[in-house]
Order: C-alpha cells, then sequence, then structure tokens
C-alpha cells in the first residue's frame, strides 16, 4: 500500500501507465482515442484511456483542463492520475467533469519515492476505505478521501483552511454547486 493525497477523491482500478516524463495534454493527449500523441513522448503511440495515468506533473497551462475534460465526454480520459504533487489543471478537469458530466476521476498526489516505485503494466486500485485510527482514505494508494476543509465545524474555518475550491456554475454564491469534500455531482442540480 502507498500513502498519498486525494487532490480530487474517488474510485477507480485499472492497469497502470507510469511515465518519468512530464506530459502535454494540448498536442499532446488525442481525447478521441486517448491515445498520448506527443511525438517527442516516451509513451507516443500508447492508449491512456480507462487507465491509471502516473505523470510527475502536467506540462502547459489550462489546456489541459479542457483536453481531459473533452476526454471525460468522449469516454477516453484515465481512469485516474497520479502524481509527484498538487496539479491544480488535473484536479479542475475532474471537478468540472463531475458537474457537467457526472464523471469525474480521481487524482492522487504521491511522494516522489512511491510515485518511482509505480511500474506500467501492474493492476492498480484506488478505492475508500475507513480503517481505526486512520483518517478515510483510498487504497492500495492510501489517499486522504477527505481534506481537514470538510471536517470545519463553521464556513470561517472551511475558509481560511486553504484547501476549499467551490464551482458556481450560474448559481447564487451562497449556494455552491460542488467542492473538494463533494464527490462526484450533486443530485439536486440538474
Amino acid at each position: 500500500m502507498i500513502a498519498g493525497r486525494a487532490i480530487v477523491a474517488g474510485e477507480a482500478e485499472g492497469e497502470a501507465l507510469v511515465t518519468g516524463e512530464s506530459l502535454s495534454f494540448w498536442g499532446g493527449y488525442d481525447f478521441k482515442t486517448g491515445e498520448i500523441i506527443d511525438r517527442h513522448h516516451p509513451l507516443r503511440g500508447v492508449s491512456a484511456a480507462g487507465r491509471i495515468l502516473a505523470v510527475p506533473f502536467s506540462k502547459g497551462s489550462s489546456t489541459t483542463t479542457a483536453v481531459l475534460l473533452e476526454a471525460v465526454r468522449a469516454g477516453t480520459a484515465p481512469a485516474a492520475i497520479l502524481t509527484t504533487g498538487v496539479d491544480s489543471f488535473l484536479a479542475l478537469a475532474s471537478i468540472v467533469a463531475g458537474v457537467m458530466y457526472g464523471r469525474s476521476f480521481p487524482v492522487v498526489a504521491l511522494e516522489t519515492g512511491d510515485f518511482d516505485s509505480l511500474e506500467s503494466g501492474v493492476r492498480l486500485a484506488v478505492e475508500e476505505v475507513t480503517e481505526p485510527g486512520i483518517e478515510s482514505c483510498c487504497a492500495p494508494l492510501r489517499v486522504p478521501a477527505r481534506p481537514k476543509a470538510c471536517e470545519a465545524e463553521n464556513e470561517e474555518q472551511r475558509q481560511n483552511s486553504g484547501v476549499s475550491l467551490d464551482l458556481h456554475c450560474g448559481l447564487p454564491p451562497t449556494r455552491p454547486v460542488a467542492t473538494n469534500c463533494e464527490r462526484n455531482r450533486r443530485d439536486d442540480v440538474q
């Protein structure tokens, strides 16, 4: 089991696709097929669709979010993404996909040593479990499922925790559609 941090919590399983090279999704990932198409990337020609993609970090900008969002819509996104740190563009793609399509994917940050121990072709599972004395987590990539902000006693504490992200999709600011503390989309929002 590997301990990590859930940037976007969730459950997934699939064959690992591991690279030590960053990936530019804009021009490097074909959202229609899930294939890595960056001609300079070592995984060129390999499909990440439905697999657990382990990439140290994304390369580029907000276009990463757009490409991954289209891949989720097309059914060609990775089942989960493992990184070596918080990647806001990967996280945003998953969060928005959950709001727009009701389908998000886990984004998990691992310590560099744990990331380096991963191998392509190995079957991985990210699933939420609870054990006495351990925070709610995902295993075997033991990832906290809820940031501390979710356990804040009041709105002020939650806002001051620095880990909350609210999406407001046209609703009044007092009624968030989704936060990183929620999984998937809310049933009461159409």
